[in-house]
Order: C-alpha cells, then structure tokens, then sequence
C-alpha cells in the first residue's frame, strides 16, 4: 500500500534495509524522506525478488489505485487545514456532540465506533485517547480538530474521507475532478524459483471515474500474474 521505493521493496530487492535508508517518491507521504525506518540492519535471507509487473511492463505499468483527489481539498500547500476540509471537521463535530462545545466519553466513543467499528484502534482512537489524558476531560473542538491535522499530515486523506461519510454521509471529493492514480499494488517472485510467465491485463483506463463504485467494490484494482516453476 505504498508507491515510490518502499522499506518493503528495497528489504525484498536489495535484501537488506539499512538504518540509513529514507524512503522516496510518493507524493502521499510528504515526511517519508526524514523518517528512519530502523535502527538497526535488517535482513532477509530467501533471495533477491524482482517485481513482477514492472519486469513485464517496464515503466508503462498502469496504475492499480485509482481513488478520489483528495489533498488539494484537504491540505493547502503550506500544510494547513484547506478550507473544505475545516468546515467539514466543524460540522462532524456538532454532529457528534450534544452541546456543540465538547465531546463527553461516551460521544468520542460513539465516534471512533463509527469510523473503526471497534475501540482500540485506529490512529484516531490514539490521539483521542491522548488528547483526553492531556487535558484531564472531554474533548474540545481543538482537541477534535487536532486528530485530524495529524492524520492529514501523515497524508491519511481517504482515511480522514472515510471518516467523514461515516459520520456525515458525505467528504469533500469532488466528483467531478480527475482521480489520483498511483500504482500501490505488486506482486514480488524470486527469479531462482520461479519464471513469470505472464500479468493480466488491467482493468484500468484513462476515462475510470474515481473508484469505489457499481462496477468496482475497492479505488484498488486487482493484479494477477502466472508463473512456472523452475
């Protein structure tokens, strides 16, 4: 679920990940590059794996995400709240809180039910859980707000539309603006084991709406590949 050169793909491709090793190239994750990934060496010993699309189809691969443009409507370019994004923010807050000015435990917990349908998880649940230990109450507007900031921050902007029509009915996607595409799917083989015969075909064109939709259940579409044994 990432694109650009991952942990994950440099850990399969290179074998190892090393404590100097930044992550790059998605846009989505805007602080990748000043995030240590380790600490400490790791490594794997199965062999070196080689990404099968990409093998296939070199660097005309087509996207496997395709799912709302998000951050110009949540995110300015200085990284504040966009202004459909904080309107948003202050209408699932009245939305969730009797009194307009705070959330009561039993409020937030409604909350995070209904985005997470569980307590206990979610990067939500945490800072809430946070923010109500730092003020020694219930929640206000700010501490709410700030969830949020966070998780656009880290660039979680279909998670923090998921929220919204959780709790509203509707985000901010615009439905007529062109989707984000990106490719966040693979399928990594080792070439000692394996020969790869061949990769479906995609199911993506250049006219798809943003998924989900009728037609699509996920904004993923599906890889497949066929491989031989060698």
């Amino acid at each position: 679920n990432s694109q650009g050169h991952s942990a994950v793909r440099e850990l399969l491709c290179a074998q190892e990940v090393l404590p100097d090793f930044r992550e790059s190239g998605d846009p989505t994750q805007p602080e990748q590059s000043d995030v240590q990934i380790t600490s400490k060496p790791k490594r794997q010993r199965v062999g070196t794996f080689v990404d099968a699309h990409e093998l296939a189809l070199g660097s005309s691969r087509p996207p496997t995400l395709v799912a709302p443009q998000l951050k110009p409507r949540m995110q300015t370019a200085d990284g504040a709240l966009a202004p459909d994004l904080a309107a948003a923010l202050d209408s699932m807050f009245d939305r969730l809180s009797a009194d307009g000015q705070m959330l009561s435990a039993e409020e937030q917990e409604r909350w995070l039910l209904t985005i997470n349908r569980q307590l206990g998880r979610g990067s939500e649940y945490r800072a809430a859980t946070k923010a109500r230990e730092a003020r020694g109450g219930d929640l206000i507007r700010e501490d709410f707000t700030n969830v949020y900031v966070a998780e656009a921050q880290a660039g979680k902007f279909w998670g923090i539309e998921h929220d919204l029509n959780a709790v509203l009915g509707a985000g901010v996607a615009d439905p007529s603006t062109p989707p984000f595409t990106a490719v966040f799917d693979y399928i990594y083989f080792t070439e000692q084991t394996l020969r790869l015969e061949g990769v479906q075909d995609s199911l993506y064109s250049m006219s798809m709406p943003a998924l989900p939709n009728e037609e699509h259940p996920s904004d993923h579409l599906p890889v497949a590949a066929v491989f031989s044994l060698r």
